[in-house]
């Protein structure tokens, strides 16, 4: 029987409470957090990093002539401007798996990877960017997806970044053309039914799930812990059963 997470995919809205998630395991005590959340000493892969570097990477072309396409700066941060970046980002988390179990073929044996993102409807979907990770990957996944209605992300994207504005003049948010370009609505209810927890299938690989209701947003670390104890317990038990 296995005692921690593979690839742990932490899905939901920006602002839904994903990183506040990651920053909760970072910090755990990492004997408490594999026993209650089975969750291993872990790397993070997190596709806001995956558009930065796209970003990036289209500043220095502009600087020799060639427009940007794919992403464009605005006052509150950067926007993607052709989903063709989510797709990128999909196959991105791909590759890196491929080449991390080159160099380390027994990685699972003590290690946990997160893999986080976003994704709204067609074309941009999470049944699209799912498939595109690839069945290595998808073999070894659980999914929970952190829920947090689109209303409720955009308050609070706003509220935290004026939180943030207070403490450094290099605060930063989602732009608002951004949560309205892509994530006023996603399929993820679609894509599972509905249900609260069990099964979904992409590329023939049927791979467990649970969606975490957070719309009441709390930042006592008890009230989290239990949460997240709750959900992680049942989507390990599906993970065990599969």
């Amino acid at each position: 029987m296995k005692d921690h997470f593979n690839n742990l995919l932490v899905f939901g809205r920006p602002a839904s409470g994903k990183s506040e998630f990651i920053s909760f395991m970072e910090n755990a005590e990492p004997d408490k957090r594999l026993k209650q959340m089975h969750i291993s000493p872990f790397e993070m892969y997190d596709e806001y990093f995956f558009i930065v570097e796209v970003a990036k990477m289209e500043a220095i072309f502009e600087k020799f002539g060639v427009p940007r396409r794919i992403t464009k700066h605005t006052e509150d941060g950067i926007v993607v401007t052709d989903p063709v970046c989510f797709e990128y980002n999909s196959e991105k988390a791909r590759l890196l798996t491929e080449e991390r179990h080159k160099q380390e073929p027994n990685y699972f044996d003590a290690k946990t990877r997160l893999i986080e993102f976003a994704r709204s409807t067609s074309p941009t979907s999470y049944e699209r960017g799912l498939s595109l990770l690839g069945n290595p990957l998808l073999e070894n996944a659980s999914i929970i997806y952190i829920k947090a209605s689109y209303a409720e992300s955009v308050r609070r994207n706003e509220a935290r970044y004026q939180e943030k504005k207070k403490h450094s003049f290099l605060a930063h948010k989602v732009p608002d053309e951004a949560l309205e370009r892509y994530f006023q609505d996603d399929d993820w209810a679609t894509l599972t039914k509905s249900e609260s927890h069990g099964y979904i299938t992409i590329n023939d690989t049927k791979i467990p799930f649970v969606t975490m209701d957070n719309e009441n947003e709390s930042k006592d670390p008890v009230v989290l812990e239990e949460r997240y104890e709750t959900a992680l317990n049942k989507l390990f038990e599906l993970w065990n059963s599969k």
